[in-house]
């Protein structure tokens, strides 16, 4: 309030403690790195903080099921996982004027294992049977029968089996083989059905 000098006295209110909120900053973490089977759909893994706006963009020619969710899900193209590797982009934009932050992930491709067991096929009564079977992209193999037969080798993808008193009563039985190959893809199954004649 003015009191009645004219300059004398400081005619001021003095404010000593004033508390200010704390700073909301950004912060945008697109996930870690990753590598899935080729043919798979990817989730990351990300956590954004404070942010108006999110987009998610690719160097690749992929999709998103929703670029503007933090949860989206991509979808590698052909000639994503044909270049081995595709970059995911987060870009937030933050309460403050101009504010934009970004971050990224690598997303890498393995080989999906490929396989086929042969065709179904005839022997004759006791006859060996010789496997013609093709794989790609695997570490392991595995034969099993669902006979009494037996195999020469049943962690090679060409190997021999020999029907068993079983296999030759029932004039039939089904061989199956199986594939790994890297961890982030699942095994591969096929069957074929070998008669006995």
């Amino acid at each position: 309030v003015k009191d009645l000098g004219l300059s004398i006295g400081y005619d001021a209110a003095w404010i000593d403690f004033i508390e200010f909120p704390v700073q909301q900053r950004t912060t945008a973490n697109a996930g870690t790195d990753a590598r899935i089977c080729s043919g798979n759909s990817f989730q990351p893994d990300a956590i954004a903080t404070n942010y108006l706006t999110l987009k998610w963009s690719t160097s690749g020619s992929g999709f998103f099921n929703d670029p503007g969710i933090i949860n989206t899900k991509y979808f590698p193209s052909p000639s994503d996982i044909e270049a081995g590797s595709v970059q995911l982009i987060m870009t937030l934009t933050g309460y403050s004027y101009g504010e934009i932050v970004m971050d990224t992930l690598v997303l890498t491709f393995a080989p999906k294992p490929v396989l086929y067991a042969g065709p179904d096929t005839y022997t004759c009564t006791g006859e060996v049977f010789t496997t013609s079977a093709t794989a790609t992209n695997y570490f392991t193999v595995n034969w099993i029968t669902q006979g009494d037969g037996i195999f020469s080798n049943p962690d090679s993808i060409l190997t021999v089996y020999t029907p068993g008193p079983e296999d030759i009563y029932k004039k039939k039985t089904r061989l199956i083989v199986n594939i790994k190959g890297e961890d982030v893809c699942a095994r591969v199954y096929d069957t074929l059905l070998l008669n006995n004649m």
